[in-house]
């Protein structure tokens, strides 16, 4: 199984120099407040790799979210937002992807990246552009689809095909899915910022494309366009379009009152 920082080109595997290479992106990442008086940090590199960051009050790190900074566009409407009961900047969304034709396809639960900014501006109910990328945890590859289809049994699902698997977790909604797909286009990219390359792929599945990120070492020979994969993955992402507009705060007169 891969690991999420692998799939952007981020080793985690000594946690010395791990900790060297946070600080490094850390220095390198704007800065947004957070309503709390804590602090988000978005570090991107030209790759497409990327990594959020909350920061505490004295500026201690709290919690990170590998993402990844995709093309790929999908409507969807929130439904509510997950907290997670071990960090509470590790929320998860609840959402409905709709296809072109603006039809509900299936729930997705999907994990906000920059949750700890934004959680009071997500609209319930309402639709949204979300920018989703999927993480393989595990993944495989044929290379087109008649080499796929012999592979598979009476019954499997077909090379379009997508289950919300994270909705029946046993403990608590997951941002996961488990689905199948055509590859687009792909590449091998370096992260510029650690020398380490990394699988991105454009791949079309059950209700719109996603882009898919994957560890060099599980797909090292890369993947290219008409392409089948499969695989678990973590779907991480962030609201691009549609997010309530951020409320200034009050002034006040020095008397007291609001102006």
């Amino acid at each position: 199984m891969s690991d999420h920082l692998a799939c952007i080109g981020i080793s985690a595997a000594e946690p010395q120099a791990f900790e060297q290479t946070l600080n490094r992106l850390a220095a390198r990442a704007p800065v947004r407040a957070r309503p709390d008086g804590g602090k988000l940090l978005a570090w991107r590199d030209r790759s497409g790799a990327a990594l959020v960051l909350q920061l505490g009050r004295k500026g201690e790190v709290l919690c990170f979210t590998p993402t990844f900074d995709g093309a790929s566009r999908i409507a969807a409407v929130p439904r509510r937002l997950i907290n997670d009961s071990r960090c509470p900047f590790c929320e998860r969304m609840l959402v409905d992807v709709r296809d072109d034709q603006g039809q509900v396809v299936y729930p997705l639960i999907v994990s906000v990246e920059d949750a700890g900014a934004v959680r009071d501006r997500i609209p319930l109910d309402e639709d949204v552009t979300l920018s989703v990328t999927a993480f393989a945890e595990v993944i495989e590859s044929w290379p087109d689809e008649p080499s796929f289809l012999a592979d598979q049994g009476p019954g499997e699902p077909g090379v379009e095909a997508f289950l919300p698997a994270g909705l029946y977790a046993q403990d608590q909604p997951a941002a996961e899915a488990i689905f199948t797909g055509r590859v687009l286009a792909s590449e091998m990219r370096t992260n510029a910022s650690t020398g380490k390359r990394f699988v991105w792929a454009h791949v079309k599945t059950q209700g719109g494309a996603y882009d898919v990120v994957a560890s060099a070492e599980s797909l090292p020979a890369g993947l290219t366009p008409g392409a089948i994969v499969q695989g678990v993955f973590w779907m991480v992402g962030r609201v691009v379009q549609g997010l309530k507009a951020v409320t200034p705060p009050s002034k006040k007169a020095r008397n007291g009152h609001v102006v």
